[in-house]
């Protein structure tokens, strides 16, 4: 089990839609292979580590990402039905804000991976901002955001102290502060 991941789900309960429920159990490599195979697509280390932990588990409003969670917005399957083109685009959606829009991992060529955000009302074919320089510390800030720290993703000031690396990725998305 990943030893980073686990920390994070210290602070999950305090983040859980329905704490009752507990956090879900991770994804065996067995159940990974047959959705990737599903997908024709191999999630990323980073990616794969965060199901092996923990499978969609519902936080604030929205939650992450996972494979046939209760909740179909948290379903990875269902959102590429309803928006096929982000596999050819490469995005891996791993959160939902809870009002329909999406966290997607990107990896970038030129400096490896990204979370951006998408406001599917707006576009959905179009990264609105850079969340985060990389799945970890989106899972952190997605996390504090969720337990009460309302500075993520907006304060600029707060994120680079949290995430310095983010101003780094400018070239996919634009910043959350402009």
């Amino acid at each position: 089990m990943n030893t980073i991941y686990s920390k994070m789900l210290l602070n999950l309960p305090k983040a859980l839609l329905n704490p009752e429920s507990g956090i879900p159990s991770g994804l065996s490599d067995t159940e990974l292979k047959v959705v990737e195979k599903s997908l024709n697509l191999v999630f990323p280390g980073a990616f794969r580590d965060w199901l092996a932990v923990t499978n969609a588990p519902c936080v604030g409003s929205g939650g992450f990402v996972g494979v046939n969670p209760n909740r179909k917005s948290l379903d990875i399957e269902s959102i590429y039905a309803n928006y096929p083109d982000w596999l050819e685009l490469g995005w891996i959606p791993v959160a939902n804000d809870g009002s329909g829009n999406y966290f997607v991992l990107l990896r970038d060529e030129r400096d490896g991976e990204l979370v951006a955000f998408v406001d599917v009302g707006e576009d959905p074919s179009m990264l609105a901002f850079v969340a985060a320089s990389s799945l970890q510390k989106f899972i952190e800030l997605f996390i504090g955001r969720q337990t009460g720290e309302t500075r993520w993703p907006f304060n600029r000031d707060f994120v680079l102290l949290h995430d310095s690396s983010i101003e780094s990725k400018k070239h996919i998305a634009p910043m959350p502060w402009g």
